[in-house]
Parts: structure tokens; sequence; C-alpha cells
């Protein structure tokens, strides 16, 4: 690993920042933490930096048009997004503006340093280019009841709230979303979105989740 690359971290909690920058710290990396996004855009055209990690809900400004301004002032720095889990729509629109990964709060220091390294190893490659090998029908082999899953997790529902919805266990809801990952080639939830998001799938819509209900 290079020790000396720089990670801009932008996050409005004080607790969630120490504990990534911590994180980012004891993993050799040199860290500088803004508050606000004002700051950070004051100093963005100056700022020696390999990657900025956004917190989705910064007070200051809208995620995604942040995400858009980081790419085209600075495409050298890639951005990672940290997101609660009921986020996920929103960490969601900011993959779609140029976001490279996003990290669940409270973030795993393990899985944020993978994240990272994936991020700045992979900065040279087109931004649109596909980091999984996967036919352009994958998501549409899924039978229907993986799309009703996988439409609720897409828009931030926990494992109980989609089996109240959907009229099944929670059992049988993490079944699913089980098979989701094996089926979508994803080792993370973080990476099921990017799985998504490649594909371009938007959602189809419950499907009968009503009437299972009955």
């Amino acid at each position: 690993m290079i020790d000396q690359d720089v990670i801009c971290v932008v996050e409005q909690s004080f607790e969630d920042r120490e504990i990534i920058n911590r994180s980012l710290s004891r993993a050799g990396y040199l860290v500088k933490d803004y508050e606000h996004a004002a700051a950070f855009l004051d100093e963005l055209a100056t700022v020696h930096a390999d990657c900025a990690i956004v917190d989705v809900r910064l007070p200051d400004i809208e995620v995604p048009s942040f995400v858009s301004e980081l790419g085209r002032t600075r495409p050298d720095i890639c951005c990672i997004i940290a997101a609660n889990s009921g986020d996920i729509p929103l960490a969601m629109e900011a993959m779609k503006a140029g976001a490279v990964d996003f990290v669940e709060k409270p973030v795993d220091a393990e899985l944020l340093i993978q994240a990272l390294r994936a991020a700045i190893a992979a900065r040279p490659r087109k931004p649109k280019e596909a980091s999984h090998p996967l036919q352009p029908s994958v998501i549409q082999r899924l039978t229907p009841r993986q799309r009703d899953v996988l439409d609720l997790l897409l828009q931030g529902y926990q494992n109980k709230m989609i089996a109240f919805e959907l009229g099944i266990s929670q059992r049988t809801v993490e079944v699913y979303r089980a098979k989701l990952m094996r089926r979508l080639g994803a080792s993370s939830f973080a990476e099921l979105v990017r799985v998504a998001l490649e594909e371009r799938y938007m959602g189809s819509g419950v499907s009968d989740a009503q009437h299972d209900r009955h």
C-alpha cells in the first residue's frame, strides 16, 4: 500500500468522522477532515487528495450535486459515500452522479479499507466501465420474488420491513438476500447496489406484494 495516499473525509457527525479518521490513520493513510462540504469545496482546486469519503446527508449541499462537482473539477479524486442503511436511495443517487462505492454506517474499518484500495486502484479506468463480468440480462433472470426483495433492499428497507411488506418470514428474506448476493456475484450489500447500478436496474415494482399478504 502507498503510505502517502491522502483521503479527505467530509462528514458532519463528529463521532463518525473520528471513527473513519482512526481507521484510515491506522491503515497508513494521511487524512484531511471537513465538517461541511463548503470547506472542502473551497480547497477543491488546490487540495492534494486521492479519494474523498463523503457523508450522504451533508447539511449544506445535495450530495449528488457535490459528487458531480467533484467529478467535473477534480476527476483525479475518487469518491466513496458513507450512508446509513435507510439512506440507500440517496447513496444510489450519489453513485449515479459519479461516486465509485459506498460503505454503510457505522463504518466497518476492514470494509472501508477494502473499498478505498479498490477505488484508488480503479481510478485510471473509464467511469462507465463495469467492474463485474456480468451478462446484461443477469438481473432479468432473477425470479419475480427475488426482484421484489431486491427492489425493497434498494429502497433502504430492512429485512424485517421487507418481511412485512411481502408477507413472508424474516428468515425467508434472509435466504432470498443470500441468494441474490450469490446470483449477482456480490460479496457485500454495497457491491450489490453497484451491480444493480451497472445493470442500470431501477426497480420493477414489487409484484403482487399485497396479494401475498393474504
